[in-house]
């Protein structure tokens, strides 16, 4: 038997032990639970000349900007009879603070702020205030792209349930209506339904 093969086999070994003790422990699966703390990272790649862009706070790299003080719910089947299932059971639902600001020589804005979302499928919801709507209005502003194999959720402890998941890289693009709200703040075809809004990624923990 291979060391690999050994490696894989403990690890199935280690989560059925898991899956027993939650199937004594909850009397439900799968569980949510409250979500404690979480950041992240999400780059915008939207690109028009003479509009810059400026992030509520900075990511860790150029052109992106931060999540943080995410809030929500973390719903996974402690259950699961294996690694796969058990990743693929795992959902994010929340709000979270950050954003950026679009703009160019004339004036006009796009500032997007207040975020809500989920994943491995959803969308991205942001307040969008703009110079032609300075109260602003709620709007999906990117749609997840393929994200099932995106959530590596891993669990803390069974009893009390706790898990921590590490959001892997995932690609979103413009929503017909942020794309719709681009056009009108800086001329049409500025933007279009489908193109890449950017990459995000983060971890959360919960309580």
């Amino acid at each position: 038997m291979t060391m690999r093969r050994s490696m894989l086999l403990a690890g199935a070994g280690a989560l059925a032990i898991t899956a027993l003790v939650a199937r004594v422990a909850l009397a439900e699966a799968p569980v949510s639970l409250t979500i404690a703390r979480g950041r992240g990272d999400c780059s915008f790649d939207w690109v028009k000349e003479g509009v810059t862009f400026t992030p509520a706070t900075p990511g860790r790299a150029p052109r992106t900007f931060e999540v943080s003080d995410v809030k929500g719910t973390v719903t996974v089947d402690l259950t699961a009879p294996d690694p796969i299932s058990f990743a693929r059971s795992a959902t994010v639902e929340g709000s979270f603070k950050g954003g950026f600001t679009l703009k160019d020589a004339a004036g006009h804005f796009v500032e997007i702020s207040e975020g809500k979302g989920s994943a491995p499928v959803g969308k991205g919801e942001f307040l969008v205030k703009t110079s032609a709507d300075i109260e602003g209005t709620r709007m999906p502003v990117y749609t997840l792209r393929d994200a099932s194999d995106a959530l590596d959720p891993s669990i803390v402890s069974v009893v009390p349930p706790k898990v921590k998941v590490n959001v892997l890289p995932i690609e979103t693009v413009l929503t017909y209506e942020f794309a719709q709200t681009l056009n009108r703040a800086f001329g049409p075809g500025s933007a279009t339904a489908a193109e890449p809004f950017g990459i995000c990624s983060g971890k959360i923990t919960t309580v």
